[in-house]
């Protein structure tokens, strides 16, 4: 690997830190958006690059989005940049993806003005290696704008990082149609226990599989930050006994997959520092 190879790793791995560090604030659920379309094909096939522990597939395109799959210490993350600026700082960012009929749903969190994370990403490693046509959308400082990518298929990069994180290749579940966040309410919310040596806020993302009467089967954690703290696994326990209905009160569908974020703060950064003695 030459020397500006490892530049561009550390640089693209720095990226990535910066959205996990920002992936602890929260995250927001889809919003649909619309807008013009503008085709682009990459400019090149995806690059891999080997730095350390950390192993990243990227590619990009002239004027449109840049994916980065990464796996850094054994935890997978895809960052978008290039995105249109955000006209103000926030936290979240509101991205709506689609390959072919499907609509990858998922929680995203801001990192620059131009960043976010993908707080589900193994579905969506799994859509940039599958490859073909991609549209993203996201609203920049005034309108939204919609790209429709044309990545190559089945990129060897790609599963280079996802099998050096232990990422499943194919997972049937991506071909559940997604469950509509906005028409759904908890009937019984989900109450994780927090744990008490968390320093910081903390998050997990969990997608479920819908049943007709609100409970939610066959949950996983997509993804969780901090790491160490078993948040994943606080999540999990929390969304067995969680239950969702329709806001309008019709029947809730079966079959549908729901990705949502629960967020966990830090109890003792509430409670403050402890008073002198």
């Amino acid at each position: 690997m030459t020397k500006g190879d490892e530049q561009a790793g550390h640089m693209r791995r720095g990226r990535a830190g910066a959205g996990m560090k920002a992936l602890a604030m929260g995250l927001s659920l889809f919003a649909a958006l619309a807008g013009p379309a503008w085709a682009q094909s990459p400019t090149s096939d995806w690059e891999r690059s080997d730095v350390a522990d950390d192993v990243t597939a990227t590619i990009r395109f002239a004027d449109a989005p840049t994916f980065s799959v990464t796996c850094s210490s054994g935890q997978l993350m895809v960052l978008v940049s290039s995105l249109p600026k955000a006209g103000q700082a926030a936290r979240t960012r509101s991205i709506v993806i689609r390959q072919a009929e499907r609509t990858l749903s998922m929680p995203w969190i801001a990192g620059a003005s131009d960043e976010a994370l993908a707080g589900a990403p193994r579905p969506l490693a799994r859509a940039l290696r599958r490859g073909g046509r991609l549209t993203v959308q996201s609203p920049g400082d005034a309108d939204a704008i919609e790209y429709a990518l044309d990545l190559p298929a089945r990129s060897e990069a790609v599963t280079h990082v996802m099998e050096r994180c232990g990422a499943p290749l194919e997972d049937p579940r991506d071909d559940l149609p997604p469950l509509d966040n906005a028409a759904m309410r908890w009937t019984r919310e989900p109450e994780p226990s927090y744990p008490d040596r968390l320093t910081q806020n903390g998050l997990a993302v969990v997608s479920c599989i819908t049943t007709r009467n609100g409970h939610l089967r066959d949950c996983v954690v997509e993804a969780e930050f901090p790491t160490g703290f078993e948040l994943g696994r606080a999540a999990l326990q929390a969304y067995r006994v969680a239950n969702i209905g329709r806001r309008n009160g019709g029947e809730v569908a079966d079959g549908q997959l729901m990705t949502a974020a629960l967020r966990m703060p830090c109890q003792r950064c509430l409670q403050g520092p402890a008073a002198p003695r």
